[in-house]
């Protein structure tokens, strides 16, 4: 039996009785219907979960979103679940072309990419969320374009076994924001995230929210076939495309101009990861903690990577100095994220990798590296023989000093105005569980610290969360800075034209930001989790009960520490390379 164009009768119907509810993915809800809303979204109640017709666990009550739905059906309270294909079974089909016929209208949905157009999608790049593709066919709809595709864990994906966009508390958490609160699922609310919050903090001139494709579950498939062998193999191990997915986000490729008259003409391109930019002045970090207040988390960070074998060379780079507002300041941070790019420096000439690593990280930049690299800006930057690379620098600090892109992430990184010290304990009071972390107080001193943050109303608990993961979004965002050289000396319009002193030249300029990522609020307690790893082991460094090890290129040796494990050193020997053990971190 199929359901009629307007569903809602039918629903109602049901409506206080028991449903079994199939996703488009496989899995199976059985619960009491509660309600269904407006948009024809499913309330459930005393639900459990099925996959493959086993019972997985109670849920109790849970939202499901209209357009994740395969079918539903009404069902006496003791059956059990078995065959969608039985008689009476009721097939959501005309619900389902309804729905995608609503989300394609307000969307911009009219383009299905399926299995025959995997093929014209190129590995671009990766980070821990999502993967990038480029596209390289000749659709006008796709030219300039590139796909960002979310992952899952290779161990099961999360997002597929969510059925609602976001958890109940996550509903309070975003409810004064309607448009994102009433997404259909996570890319759609991702999507609105950008639009709806990130974009009039950032600058709507410096942020592009795209637009959602629907795609074929074949298309995934085949997408990730093809670039697989691209990506680093960790990367592999880590994570693969979710191919339960219904859309891509589909944005502008920053690292190129627009198509248009000056098409053919160079564009030279840098992605950077500024990270957080200041130092937290909480008075909710504790004693044993102030370390935080006079060390910026990006270089205690790069201490626990280097102790964990992440990275084999710490970074010089200080985020202080990109956000100081000085402009020479400005330029030892862009020099110090050159000469060891790891995953938070890449550059793109005419949108292909030049520079950096693609989805891994890039541990330092030595003689052979920067001498193919000062070759390949020649025919952008018009300086002396090996003065490119210099002048390619001093016109990355020229652009992020005039725009002022730097001061207004900045604004929005300090919405953490507390510290995840702090915003933990607004957490457990938003989600009504006791406080884990005050759990583990031993001291009526640091108890007494917290209990105002849990004597607050539910609406700032949540103005605090809130604030909390938008900043998190900006610590953890991307800079796309693009330049292509201008044909004269006119300065052309003084918003977007620079002139790059060294050389006389002038050039056109963008700058976008990327990764504006929607935090899960569950991260909460991840981040809290590092940031005491972070912390902890950086404290042990000070008092030398740690020490960790670091690698750095002098005169064609690699410099070791001690506590390099064996295996490693006798690595690097093998390979070739000089080695000396240094005598304190």
């Amino acid at each position: 039996m199929s359901i009629p164009v307007n569903p809602k009768p039918f629903l109602n119907n049901l409506t206080g009785k028991t449903v079994v509810v199939k996703l488009k993915w496989g899995m199976e809800y059985k619960g009491f219907l509660v309600s269904v809303d407006s948009y024809m979204n499913l309330q459930l109640a005393n639900t459990e979960e099925y996959i493959d017709g086993q019972c997985t666990g109670s849920l109790g009550e849970i939202l499901i979103r209209c357009n994740n739905v395969l079918y539903l059906r009404g069902v006496p309270e003791d059956e059990e679940i078995e065959d969608a294909e039985r008689t009476g079974t009721l097939q959501f089909g005309g619900f389902q072309n309804l729905q995608q016929s609503i989300r394609g209208r307000t969307l911009g949905m009219e383009i299905v990419l399926k299995e025959k157009d995997a093929a014209d999608w190129v590995y671009r790049g990766e980070g821990a969320a999502n993967l990038v593709l480029a596209y390289t066919g000749s659709s006008p709809a796709f030219i300039g374009k590139v796909m960002r595709i979310q992952k899952a864990s290779i161990n099961g994906s999360q997002h597929a076994r969510t059925p609602t966009a976001f958890s109940k508390y996550e509903y309070l958490l975003w409810g004064d924001i309607g448009n994102l609160v009433s997404s259909a699922d996570r890319d759609t609310a991702a999507q609105t995230f950008v639009q709806r919050v990130m974009s009039p903090l950032l600058g709507s001139k410096h942020v592009d929210s795209g637009k959602l494709v629907l795609v074929t579950r074949e298309f995934l498939e085949l997408a990730e076939k093809n670039v697989n062998s691209e990506r680093p193999s960790w990367r592999v191990d880590a994570g693969k495309i979710d191919t339960h997915r219904d859309y891509v986000l589909i944005i502008s490729d920053h690292s190129i101009f627009p198509h248009g008259a000056l098409e053919g003409e160079p564009c030279i391109s840098v992605e950077i990861k500024p990270k957080c930019g200041f130092l937290p002045f909480s008075r909710f970090i504790t004693h044993g903690n102030a370390v935080k207040r006079c060390m910026t988390r990006f270089r205690m960070h790069q201490a626990l990577k280097l102790h964990q074998e992440e990275i084999s060379e710490f970074s010089d780079y200080d985020p202080l100095d990109l956000f100081s507002g000085s402009k020479d300041r400005i330029l030892k941070a862009i020099k110090d994220l050159f000469s060891t790019p790891q995953n938070n420096f890449r550059v793109f000439y005419n949108g292909s990798l030049i520079f950096g690593a693609l989805g891994g990280s890039a541990e330092n930049t030595d003689v052979i590296v920067g001498e193919a690299f000062e070759d390949a800006l020649k025919s952008v930057i018009l300086a002396d023989d090996g003065l490119c690379t210099t002048s390619l620098l001093q016109l990355v600090t020229e652009t992020l000093y005039k725009s002022g892109v730097l001061d207004r992430l900045l604004e929005v990184q300090k919405l953490d105005s507390l510290d995840i010290e702090g915003a933990i304990h607004a957490y457990y009071d938003v989600i009504s569980e006791p406080c884990v972390v005050c759990g583990q107080l031993n001291e009526d001193e640091e108890l007494h610290r917290y209990a105002s943050l849990h004597s607050l109303p539910l609406d700032q608990s949540l103005k605090i969360v809130k604030n909390f993961l938008i900043a998190a979004t900006a610590k953890d965002c991307s800079l796309m800075i693009s330049f292509r050289p201008r044909e004269g000396k006119e300065w052309g319009s003084s918003n977007n034209t620079i002139r790059l002193e060294s050389t006389g030249q002038f050039f056109d300029y963008k700058v976008h930001f990327i990764d504006l990522d929607l935090k899960p609020m569950k991260k909460m307690e991840e981040y809290y989790e590092l940031d005491k790893k972070i912390v902890g082991l950086y404290r042990k460094i000070e008092k030398g009960k740690v020490v960790v090890c670091i690698m750095v290129q002098y005169n064609g040796c690699s410099w070791l520490h001690p506590s390099l494990k064996n295996e490693r050193l006798k690595r690097y020997e093998k390979e070739g390379k000089s080695t000396k053990k240094l005598e304190a971190f």
